[in-house]
């Protein structure tokens, strides 16, 4: 797998998520709810904004836990590390119960921690990637997922979380139902994601500087 090739495109994530186009759709349980339509795709691209009562270590320690992210990623229900890198790096199997009478999908996703040492916001970027292990005749693998996570401290145990988030679901779901619901799953998972957090606060990561 070309880590250093993808650890480069990574590089450009970030000003594609830059611009300053995105469309305030409403706010739900504390969080901001932007999309906006994205250049050569059916998909909307998803920007989710919200305040987490938390140590960026804990959110860190949770988001890299790739073995628990059934436990609170909306209909996901299988999920396992494939490869831990390092402590910064590691790439992940994650399997989704879509409703009938849709298929399940599934993705392989190598997730990147870094954290700027002036400001301490952490960037958290996520990419599917191909090879890594053979699909499965019952659901459909998704080769087109980005998700970045930007997490600013704010002190007094606070802080800002910016999601971003843009796929293609693969199969034959109408682009106007995907773009309807594009929020859905990943609100509900930010508002189970906050319950979780509590059994994370008393972690320290080496790697990140509060």
């Amino acid at each position: 797998m070309q880590y250093f090739t993808i650890a480069i495109l990574f590089l450009n994530i970030l000003i594609t998520f830059s611009h300053n186009d995105w469309k305030l759709e409403k706010e739900e349980a504390g969080i901001k709810i932007y999309t906006r339509i994205k250049e050569n795709s059916r998909f909307k691209e998803l920007k989710l904004e919200t305040t987490f009562e938390s140590s960026l270590s804990a959110l860190v320690a949770l988001l890299t836990d790739k073995d628990s992210l059934k436990n609170w990623v909306y209909r996901c229900n299988d999920s396992y590390c494939i490869k831990k890198i390092n402590e910064k790096e590691v790439v992940h199997y994650q399997a989704t119960d879509a409703p009938w009478p849709l298929e399940n999908r599934d993705i392989v996703v190598h997730t990147i921690v870094s954290q700027d040492r002036v400001t301490k916001v952490v960037t958290i970027t996520a990419k599917s990637v191909q090879g890594t292990i053979p699909e499965e005749r019952n659901k459909i693998r998704l080769y087109d997922y980005l998700a970045v996570w930007k997490l600013y401290p704010l002190g007094n145990g606070k802080v800002k979380g910016k999601y971003f988030l843009h796929l293609d679901p693969g199969g034959s779901i109408p682009a106007w139902m995907v773009n309807l619901g594009v929020s859905v799953g990943p609100v509900k998972s930010i508002v189970c994601m906050k319950n979780a957090l509590v059994q994370y606060q008393k972690i320290s990561l080496s790697f990140i500087s509060e």
